[in-house]
């Protein structure tokens, strides 16, 4: 979804991505085999101008809107598939998260590798987000772990450890670092995360 509300984006197991207008209730764009493998990761950049694909094929690539074409291609991004993605509040820092078990920033101006967060895991990596003043990312792994790292000194600043019983994804963050997980297997149940401490407070609407 975009930010305006104006259009969904998707991508799909047939390579593709599609873009809706919501208006319209139409398709009005249409990528074909965007990637050599299926999309496993898609993002909209917050000026709604460009989106971010991640692959089966271990690239990223990032198209723009109004051109209908892609602007760059970081091919090889990681060692294993793109799981998930994150951009910054000025669309220009891309995040990424892979199933070899590590964290990259990408910087979609220079177009190079801007950081490598190597092994952030113990396990693959399915979920990865920036808190909305681009201070920190948030990742949730296999490892049943949420981490957070510094965006500026690239250092782990926290390590949540046996966060839940089965897997489970990061929702939404709020400008003072309190993120909500939620598990989307076995307990039913949102944790929230306040500073250090997490508590947990059982939502029975899920």
């Amino acid at each position: 979804m975009s930010s305006n509300n104006r259009f969904i984006v998707s991508g799909g197991d047939d390579k593709s991505i599609k873009i809706f207008d919501i208006e319209t209730k139409k398709q009005i764009v249409y990528m074909r085999d965007a990637h050599k493998e299926r999309i496993s990761a898609i993002a909209v950049t917050p000026d709604n101008r460009y989106i971010v694909s991640g692959s089966g094929d271990r690239s990223i690539k990032v198209l723009s809107i109004a051109e209908n074409q892609f602007e760059d291609h970081f091919e090889n991004a990681h060692e294993g598939k793109i799981t998930s993605l994150a951009i910054s509040s000025n669309s220009c820092s891309i995040v990424s998260a892979s199933e070899d078990n590590s964290i990259k920033i990408f910087d979609r101006i220079t177009h190079k590798e801007i950081y490598h967060f190597k092994d952030a895991h113990e396990g693959p990596i399915y979920c990865v987000k920036i808190t909305p003043d681009d201070d920190y990312i948030i990742s949730s792994s296999e490892d049943n772990s949420i981490k957070i790292f510094d965006m500026k000194t690239k250092k782990q600043v926290h390590h949540f450890k046996d966060v839940h019983q089965g897997n489970y994804l990061l929702n939404h963050t709020t400008p003072n670092l309190q993120p909500r997980a939620y598990n989307n297997n076995c307990d039913q149940s949102k944790w929230r995360l306040s500073g250090v401490r997490v508590t947990r407070q059982v939502d029975k609407s899920l």
